[in-house]
């Protein structure tokens, strides 16, 4: 057995089932399918095999507002997961084993130290049974795969074979993103990104207040602006003005008012949240508290899926309630 192979590990591997020790016992992590099916496929599972690495990753400090990869460390996770692979693949080596099995690569951060990284690559062993036909690796070692035992039958029955696991990593480094540039992504579908403010605890209420401040207060004000239009029958002629000269006051408009048929009765206590906010700093509440009034007087819906027929009935809902009040 291979001197380079560690005492503990060669105690472990003695008594195993060997190609030249078909009556040892031998280990493995198949399932009973797997174990069936890799035998049908003309190979005998002889023991487990393993290779691991303990590995302490350095420091590299990336650029705030650049993206870049992290080379020291992208070279340290190469490094690491060889280690571990040419472990395993040598006590396979030791037990005379064709290849190795459903491998597994798995990497854990240590207890007690950050910065170690443990990486653990494990597998069964296999040699080709009496009258089948074995194979091996490019370079004459055991192939690897992470094939399960069912895959790995179905791969030779179709005429092909493992070779060897082939693995890329990359440690990349992402320039900052503002906190605002992460909540515009609101309304569409994208990956959520961590988002790191500075300042007290309540920091992050206060920015997602100030924000709906902005977009749900204006939607509020906006539709405000078009029901006093109509109630002085000036509404056409608002219309036409903005046609000319705020083209895209009509596009809002109208989704705001989408937006307050489908929730605008969930926001009427956010903006009365975001009143007290103005208030405790020293502003004038009154933005927050007409912005929560105007929810409040639109009903809730479904939506008719039809942006003029949303924009009158949210209109028609705000008319009506200030009438009756």
């Amino acid at each position: 057995m291979p001197s380079d192979i560690p005492a503990h590990a060669r105690e472990r591997l003695k008594g195993l089932r060997t190609a030249a020790h078909e009556t040892g016992v031998f280990t493995s992590d198949f399932s009973v399918n797997e174990f069936l099916l890799v035998r049908k496929a003309g190979f005998e599972p002889i023991g487990l095999c393993m290779g691991s690495c303990v590995y302490h990753v350095g420091y590299q400090f990336g650029s705030w507002s650049r993206n870049q990869e992290m080379e020291v460390l992208s070279k340290a996770m190469y490094h690491a997961r060889e280690l571990a692979m040419a472990r395993m693949r040598a006590e396979a080596t030791a037990i005379g084993a064709d290849g190795i099995v459903g491998v597994k690569l798995t990497i854990k951060r240590l207890e007690w130290d950050e910065h170690l990284l443990e990486f653990i690559a494990i597998g069964t062993g296999v040699v080709h049974g009496e009258g089948h036909k074995g194979f091996r690796a490019h370079d004459g070692g055991p192939f690897t795969s992470d094939l399960s035992g069912q895959d790995f039958w179905s791969l030779l029955h179709s005429g092909y074979r493992p070779v060897e696991m082939v693995m890329g990593s990359c440690v990349y480094h992402v320039a900052h993103r503002g906190a605002l540039a992460g909540l515009a992504s609101a309304g569409r579908n994208v990956e959520l990104e961590m988002i790191t403010l500075d300042g007290s605890e309540t920091a992050a209420s206060a920015l997602k207040m100030a924000y709906a401040a902005w977009t749900k207060g204006t939607s509020a004000f906006l539709l405000a602006i078009r029901s006093m239009a109509n109630y002085y029958g000036v509404g056409d002629a608002l219309v036409g003005e903005w046609e000319q000269s705020q083209p895209d006051l009509l596009a809002k408009s109208e989704q705001a008012a989408r937006s307050a048929m489908a929730k605008g009765w969930r926001w009427t206590g956010e903006m009365r949240e975001i009143a007290t906010a103005l208030s405790v700093a020293g502003l004038p509440e009154g933005f927050g508290a007409a912005a929560a009034s105007v929810y409040e007087r639109t009903l809730r819906r479904d939506l008719s899926g039809v942006a003029g027929d949303d924009l009158s009935t949210v209109l028609d809902d705000l008319g009506h309630a200030a009438a009756e009040g």
